[in-house]
């Protein structure tokens, strides 16, 4: 597992101001994303309702802007917090609860730095690497999970891995999709039968001034497990139009307990 003591990869591949980027939107778009952070928490309490209270993982918590910290503090015995970096305020508001600890790490399981170093052996050869030789490992949790949640984190897992190949354009859209959907069956499976809550936005739609559906694009590549139950909403991410230029850009997401 890569763990990222070392900023330097996560800096370049874009990783830190990705991260810095979604509190910045969330300060300009509050109205429309906290139906959506609304949603995302009421169903991980649902989810959480029918799991064993030891140990819960949550995987992209990032700035906890979506996960009802507080109660699952009080909930659960051992609470473990993933991400490949932690912003330094939320290392100091986990301080007051005990029994959180945070974890940083490639939730892609190695993906990450594999690429970077595809990449790096490109930049010194000036020869097209082998896409077939990254390897797609398992997602290890660092200890035995009664309850794993992801949120809103299957999408980005391949995003940003993707937006930096791309600077490069040594990849056909074919093999570039053949990396997303290895990544995201992969972290399907690394969640646990009957102990994970999922939750991702799985189609982007692109709106005009009109609010008329311009576009709909696919998010979600790979097949998602039918589970216990499902929730689905809309999550109107960007309304000032920086996302995508003079257009809006919302999302359909899924929440599904399995």
């Amino acid at each position: 597992m890569f763990i990222s003591k070392n900023k330097k990869i996560i800096n370049k591949m874009g990783f830190i101001s990705d991260q810095k980027g979604i509190i910045d939107r969330y300060f300009r778009e509050q109205q429309g994303w906290n139906e959506h952070i609304k949603n995302t928490k009421n169903f991980i309490l649902k989810s959480a309702e029918i799991k064993n209270k030891e140990k819960v993982a949550i995987l992209g918590s990032g700035w906890l802007l979506d996960i009802p910290i507080e109660n699952i503090s009080k909930n659960f015995k051992e609470v473990y917090l993933y991400d490949i970096n932690h912003p330094k305020q939320i290392e100091h508001k986990i301080n007051k609860y005990s029994n959180v600890k945070l974890i940083t790490c490639d939730i892609t399981g190695g993906v990450t730095k594999q690429v970077f170093n595809l990449i790096k052996q490109f930049k010194k050869g000036k020869q097209k690497v082998n896409i077939n030789d990254i390897v797609y490992n398992d997602f290890i949790f660092s200890e035995k999970m009664d309850f794993v949640i992801s949120v809103n984190i299957m999408n980005q897992l391949d995003n940003l891995i993707i937006e930096y190949l791309e600077r490069f354009n040594i990849f056909k859209s074919v093999e570039l999709l053949q990396i997303r959907k290895k990544i995201q069956e992969v972290h399907i499976k690394s969640l646990p039968l009957n102990k994970s809550c999922l939750i991702t936005d799985h189609e982007e739609l692109v709106l005009n001034d009109k609010n008329e559906l311009e576009k709909k694009n696919n998010l979600i590549f790979v097949d998602l497990p039918k589970g216990n139950f499902r929730k689905k909403w809309t999550w109107k991410f960007d309304s000032c139009k920086t996302y995508i230029k003079n257009k809006k850009t919302y999302f359909n997401v899924i929440g599904i307990d399995f």
